[in-house]
């Protein structure tokens, strides 16, 4: 503050309005920037490669997972260590959306968890997840689902599992919408 006055200094001011450009920056970016659709790789290899890329969905199939008995099902991979960047020079992503394509369940409470880790145990040491609770209906085209992740490094796995409320079983058929950042 300028001495005897409320008001910021010169200076201060033009901090403050290069850390709010950087922060409408950012937003901009991750609101106006390319997405990208994957599904389940047709020539899947270990946990580098699960994830096929398309940007008009016409070559791609669904990933399945499956919930446990009235409790979370495994872990499951959805994006392996080679599969990022989907465009080259990109070096972060996250998540948009997930398009559910079916679920075995109609009307079921349904919890989806995603997280980002390897191993798959560091998702919860470190807190890099992000969870939906949701009622999906059978043969009914939904909205996208919002997922919300931090910027992930390219090159990290990225898992999910399922939970269907009740049930001994229940498998979600889904497309997954990813951001790429430079």
């Amino acid at each position: 503050m300028a001495v005897g006055s409320n008001r910021p200094s010169t200076a201060e001011q033009e901090t403050l309005l290069a850390e709010l450009q950087a922060t409408l920056d950012e937003h901009d970016m991750h609101f106006h920037n390319w997405s990208v659709v994957g599904g389940a790789a047709a020539a899947p290899s270990g946990e580098t490669h699960v994830c096929d890329w398309d940007y008009e969905m016409a070559t791609i199939a669904p990933f399945q997972i499956d919930a446990g008995a009235d409790t979370w099902g495994a872990w499951t991979l959805i994006i392996g260590s080679d599969d990022t960047p989907a465009r080259v020079g990109n070096t972060e992503f996250d998540f948009r959306h997930i398009t559910i394509e079916d679920v075995e369940r109609d009307g079921a409470t349904t919890m989806l968890q995603i997280g980002h880790g390897d191993p798959v145990s560091q998702i919860f040491i470190q807190q890099q997840l992000s969870t939906r609770i949701f009622v999906p209906k059978k043969d009914v085209k939904h909205n996208p689902l919002e997922i919300m992740t931090k910027r992930i490094t390219a090159g990290e796995k990225v898992w999910a599992r399922l939970w269907v409320k009740g049930q001994n079983t229940g498998t979600m058929d889904f497309y997954i919408d990813v951001h790429e950042y430079p």
